[in-house]
């Protein structure tokens, strides 16, 4: 047997690598058709086996199964400013401390309010 057991003898100089003429996009698509035309025929199967799995209790299958009904989010469209725990707790508490003086409270007739 020669030194390259298994696989094809390299290429000769000028000899063509692609002799279709495809380009990598071609073959992308030929995949995506394949893996579209084999969801058709056993995506329910599949679907059902994973949500079979998951109700056993199996965690990679929930993982799964969760990660379809609510994706991983890898990044997010808004970005929020760098905000220290002590300015975010002072902003709350004016927040709450202004909703609260806006609630009507109501009076028993000798002045004192009631909640």
């Amino acid at each position: 047997m020669g030194q390259h057991d298994g696989l094809r003898e390299p290429f000769e100089p000028g000899e063509v690598h692609n002799p279709k003429g495809n380009n990598q996009y071609t073959y992308r698509r030929q995949a995506e058709r394949d893996l579209e035309r084999w969801c058709r025929i056993h995506g329910k199967k599949l679907i059902e086996k994973m949500l079979d799995l998951a109700a056993a209790g199996k965690p990679w299958a929930m993982k799964l199964a969760l990660e379809r009904i609510l994706p991983v989010v890898q990044e997010h469209k808004h970005r929020f400013p760098d905000v220290s725990d002590a300015k975010l707790d002072a902003a709350l508490d004016r927040f709450l401390i202004d909703e609260a003086s806006e609630i009507p409270s109501k009076s028993n007739g000798n002045g004192a309010a009631t909640p």
